[in-house]
């Protein structure tokens, strides 16, 4: 098993390759989507979140992320000591997750390496795009009728996330997804210099 991790931030179009890998028949995890699964599912987990937030956060199943958002935006050691409660339950449960693949698999992560899973991956493709395309990306997905304070929300989410020049840095392998790629054909490359790596 060689497990890959697949990073990038807001507007990259990360996720949109981890699906094109996912179609070409390769196991992706979900950091967003598992952890949030985590969240309801652990006991652990819930109990530590309630400690740190209130019960309030949780209505039956339903994690108020607006009520912990709230608060981590108005206190950054909220977020951080949040982020020490689902970042090793999320890091675990991948690693069970990764040991029942095969051959090459994938994790998807904005923050692998601020949460510390590139440590478990034997190699680390960032997916990079200019500012604008990035910007774009992100209203159409999340502002479909934007107004101008939510370009300044994509642009402060931005700022907290790592440059694309420090990923570049830190990756193993380049993603040039700008508006006009083919995240299909970005996704067989990948594959393509995997299996040249590890042949």
């Amino acid at each position: 098993m060689q497990l890959i991790g697949i990073t990038g931030g807001i507007g990259s179009g990360k996720t949109t390759i981890a699906r094109e890998l996912e179609r070409l028949g390769y196991p992706v995890y979900y950091t967003d989507a598992e952890a949030k699964r985590i969240i309801r599912s652990n006991p652990m987990v819930r109990s530590g979140i309630e400690t740190l937030f209130g019960s309030e956060v949780f209505e039956g199943d339903v994690y108020r992320t607006d009520l912990v958002a709230r608060e981590v935006f108005r206190d950054p050691e909220m977020l951080e000591r949040l982020n020490r409660i689902v970042h090793p339950a999320v890091g675990f449960d991948l690693m069970h997750w990764a040991r029942e693949q095969k051959g090459i698999c994938f994790v998807e992560s904005a923050i692998l390496y601020e949460s510390g899973l590139d440590k478990q991956c034997s190699r680390v493709a960032a997916v990079v795009a200019d500012q604008e395309t990035r910007i774009q990306r992100a209203l159409r997905r999340d502002y479909p009728n934007a107004k101008p304070q939510d370009i300044e929300k994509v642009r402060a989410r931005i700022r907290t996330q790592k440059s694309d020049t420090e990923l570049e840095q830190l990756a193993d392998y380049v993603l040039r997804n700008d508006e006009g790629a083919a995240p299909q054909q970005l996704a067989a490359e990948l594959i393509e210099r995997l299996k040249k790596d590890y042949s």
